[in-house]
């Protein structure tokens, strides 16, 4: 998986798929 930087400009729709990939990816 992609290691994400704070410094990258993340918008709050990328940072909620992401959020959603990662909460997937624990539940199963």
């Amino acid at each position: 998986m992609q290691s994400f930087s704070p410094d990258d400009n993340v918008t709050p729709e990328l940072a909620h798929k992401i959020a959603m990939t990662m909460v997937r990816k624990n539940l199963w």
